[in-house]
């Protein structure tokens, strides 16, 4: 379908001046690579299967404790206060990323910084 809408713009094109001619063939090709690539992309996307929350596996994670030493340490043996995010804790921010979890908690900080198309974020960690 797309080979034959920019076989049209083509015939189109050869009927006017010389330098619109041009870019209108420019247009033709980009939009040909642009759908090529779109349907490239289409048939890449895995499907989405609708499951209910019951059938997916519970996974159990174990609790992680970050330290200024970074090394392994029991929430028993931290001298500094100490901040467990439970499973609750995190249901409660369902559909949030880590970031929006973290940067509620005491301690942490964000910065984000960028113009136009780039935006960079940062995390501070008061330890």
């Amino acid at each position: 379908m797309s080979v034959f809408f920019n076989l049209i713009i083509l015939e189109l094109t050869m009927s006017l001046s010389r330098s619109s001619s041009r870019t209108y063939l420019r247009l033709s090709i980009l939009s040909t690579l642009g759908l090529f690539a779109v349907n490239t992309a289409m048939a890449a996307t895995p499907e989405i299967i609708n499951t209910n929350d019951s059938e997916m596996p519970q996974v159990e994670l174990d609790k992680i404790v970050v330290t200024a030493t970074r090394t392994p340490t029991k929430t028993s043996n931290v001298i500094a206060q100490t901040r467990v995010i439970d499973k609750e804790e995190l249901q409660r921010y369902q559909g949030q990323t880590a970031l929006d979890v973290l940067k509620r908690q005491p301690g942490f900080s964000h910065y984000t910084n960028g113009g136009s198309g780039t935006t960079l974020k940062f995390l501070y960690a008061r330890l």
